[in-house]
């Protein structure tokens, strides 16, 4: 129902590098690869795994190879030669790994933000709000929140038009109304 990732609430999370990883189980559910294809793609998830666990454990400049990763200047085609099991890796699962580790902050903060946003389910919106009168939620969005009337938060989260900012805005705000 989000035709564009800049209008996806889990963005960061919607990268084509992890697809693979994410869409796994879909495809297996919905039987759409051939054993043969199935047995590759779980042998490079777990590759992936074993690539970043093996991160985890060694060290460089007091930091394991995972948090040295996240510094902007770090590569992984820098320490290679120090490393030669990371020959055992092709690029696409060292470039992976990378990007994990540059992101994993971020990642980090969306799924903490991602575990709140699952108790909106339960923020029930008050009959009758006048989502007109809510300053920061968007033309577009205000307009399919008085037209839809969703009766929870996280209803109002999946209207198309609505974005996680307007979301936002509407918790702030019906909190702040709360008697």
């Amino acid at each position: 129902y989000r035709m564009f990732t800049s209008r996806a609430e889990h963005r960061l999370h919607l990268r084509q590098d992890n697809a693979d990883e994410r869409m796994i189980d879909h495809a297996r559910a919905l039987g759409l690869l051939s054993p043969t294809d199935l047995d590759r793609l779980e042998s490079r998830v777990a590759q992936t795994e074993a690539l970043w666990s093996h991160l985890g454990r060694l060290r460089r400049d007091g930091a394991s190879l995972q948090t040295w990763l996240a510094r902007p200047e770090s590569r992984l085609s820098d320490i290679l030669e120090d490393h030669p099991f990371l020959h055992e890796f092709d690029g696409e699962l060292r470039e992976k790994a990378e990007i994990r580790a540059k992101y994993r902050g971020y990642l980090d903060r969306e799924r903490q933000r991602i575990d709140r946003t699952r108790g909106l389910e339960t923020f029930v919106i008050p009959e009758g709000v006048d989502f007109s009168t809510m300053i920061g939620i968007s033309s577009e969005g205000r307009e399919k929140l008085a037209r839809i009337r969703p009766g929870t938060v996280g209803q109002a989260s999946r209207i198309a038009g609505v974005s996680p900012a307007d979301v936002g805005v509407l918790l702030v705000e019906l909190r702040r109304r709360r008697p």
